[in-house]
């Protein structure tokens, strides 16, 4: 019966998120610098400039160069890998705890398309997070200290930053979980202190490397810049600090993180109530069962410390915490059931129930049923690794996507002004710099500062300018998409007119061709000279109804 439920939760719970992959502004910018990077030859980073964590992008250069690229179905197949593989960490990371692996399975399979619906850096961020634990705890297990499992630990811990940087917070709380439970014990230094410096040797390790792959291909200035400038620098330096924002930035978490996943949240708090505060009716853990516990405590409240960073609280954050936070309410809810009277438990399971089936009923069960009746009916779920074949895409980058489809060949190139990454992934066409949106150029911060009234030219990187002119001058794409008037880029406040190199550009080289939508709009741009090896028809055509 828990099989059933919990296969149903799945179900119901993530077939809206799969479907919805088509429209995460972070994953399509992932897979336009992927597909770009790919078709260079290079690591992350190289051929395409993106702050966020190189093995996440990796994992996109991955997917693409095993199953073509943009394709989406690859993207969405990864995600739903990812997220099984995390369930089952859930449920057995709960059975440490002692018991609840279902419950906690099933918040789990609840909660995530809330917070963790596509394919972002949390996602194998928190499954490499989870295996860094349950390895570390079965080292505990080991005589002689298990330090070649807590170098595995170490590693695992050192993938997760590597695709999310808050992650870097896994490996000090793992040490301090380790040194505080071996506190009371008498053991030899060796013992005590070997396995935390084991665990950090293999956290170390991989970065390590990384960063020595980076130099030996003389492009460690470009690495540094993405993974640690650009965060620091610009993303982080252009954070408004007040006080106001300061003051509400625990509640502005608990809005935002906790509330989305209200039930996974107030179980997993009830849980860490009974970790700090004692049996409250449990029966008194095992030592095994009491280090795990501690572990799953720190871990759940550093990584969600770990997300006040910048002081932004996007939902999907939370994705990294997630897991920890559901193995603690399941633990709770299931000890709870267990040792309850009858007609206790039964009332604990009708309420636990009837909460996580507002929240996945909350879903668009609706708007999903129908997209995903016409999809399978139309036959476009045959050629789900085409972007412009999945249901719930964004309209406007979709009717500009088709066009340059129409009008261009696969080797033409596009290149996007604004922040509108999908046109390049729908339209399946390579972006023409490393620039797959334009925050370099602006200086604008995603959501944070926009206008140019904010001092937006100082943020705007220096040397990113002659390195996007000679970007263009190389590969003279044959579309210019200017998605400057959408809300995603300041409505028009960063048109091409207040920059004179792409102004001139434009006005040289290019022509206007078609516009598309209204309030929120794009104006592709096509080159004046016939020397791409695309053919320019006056001419619409549909390539996909």
């Amino acid at each position: 019966m828990a099989a059933v439920v919990l296969a149903a939760t799945a179900v119901f719970s993530w077939l809206p998120a799969l479907i919805d992959q088509a429209r995460d502004v972070d994953v399509l910018l992932y897979a336009a610098a992927a597909a770009r990077s790919n078709a260079a030859g290079t690591l992350p980073y190289i051929a395409a400039w993106i702050e966020k964590g190189p093995l996440a992008m990796g994992l996109f250069q991955i997917l693409f160069a095993l199953f073509g690229a943009f394709n989406l179905a690859a993207l969405a197949l990864a995600w739903l890998v990812l997220a099984l593989g995390t369930m089952w960490m859930v449920a057995c990371l709960a059975r440490r705890l002692g018991g609840g692996a279902w419950w906690a399975a099933a918040f789990f399979a609840a909660a995530l398309p809330a917070v963790g619906g596509s394919l972002n850096t949390e996602v194998p961020a928190a499954a490499a997070a989870m295996g860094a634990l349950l390895i570390w705890l079965r080292a505990r297990q080991q005589r002689g200290g298990g330090f070649r499992l807590a170098v595995v630990a170490g590693l695992l811990a050192g993938t997760a930053f590597l695709c999310r940087q808050n992650a870097g917070i896994l490996a000090p709380a793992l040490v301090a979980a380790d040194l505080i439970s071996t506190g009371g014990v008498h053991l030899p230094w060796r013992l005590r202190l070997g396995r935390p410096l084991a665990l950090l040797v293999g956290f170390v390790a991989l970065p390590l490397l990384t960063v020595l792959v980076y130099a030996a291909l003389g492009e460690l200035e470009s690495f540094l810049f993405c993974f640690h400038g650009y965060n620091v620098n610009f993303y982080m330096a252009a954070t408004r600090v007040t006080t106001e924002r300061l003051l509400l930035a625990p509640w502005t978490a608990v809005t935002n993180f906790l509330v989305p996943v209200a039930t996974v949240a107030t179980l997993g708090l009830a849980g860490m109530v009974a970790v700090l505060w004692g049996p409250l009716r449990f029966r008194r853990a095992d030592p095994g069962q009491g280090v795990a516990r501690l572990a799953v405590l720190l871990l759940a409240l550093s990584l969600f410390a770990s997300l006040f960073a910048g002081l932004r609280f996007f939902a999907h954050y939370f994705a990294l915490a997630l897991p920890f936070w559901a193995a603690l309410g399941g633990w709770f809810t299931g000890t709870k059931i267990r040792h309850a009277r009858p007609l206790h438990a039964l009332a604990v399971t009708l309420l636990v129930m009837t909460a996580l089936g507002l929240e996945v009923g909350r879903r668009p069960w609706l708007d999903t049923l129908r997209r995903t009746r016409e999809w399978v009916v139309s036959g476009r779920i045959l050629d789900a690794a085409d972007p412009l074949a999945w249901p719930r895409r964004d309209g406007l980058a979709t009717a500009a996507a088709r066009y340059i489809r129409a009008n261009s060949s696969p080797d033409d190139r596009v290149f996007v002004w604004g922040m509108r990454p999908h046109v390049q992934v729908y339209a399946r066409r390579l972006p023409a710099t490393r620039f797959v949106t334009s925050t370099f150029l602006t200086g604008v911060v995603p959501w944070e500062r926009l206008e140019p009234a904010d001092g937006t030219a100082d943020w705007i990187v220096p040397g990113s300018w002659d390195l996007f002119m000679a970007d263009m001058e190389q590969e003279r794409p044959l579309f210019v998409v200017d998605a400057s008037y959408d809300h995603m880029f300041a409505n028009g406040a960063h048109s091409p007119e207040h920059y004179p190199l792409l102004r001139d550009l434009l006005a040289r080289q290019y022509e206007q061709v078609k516009s598309f939508g209204e309030i929120d709009r794009m104006i592709l741009w096509r080159r004046k000279s016939e020397e791409s090896s695309g053919t320019f028809t006056s001419g619409y055509r549909e390539t996909i109804p």
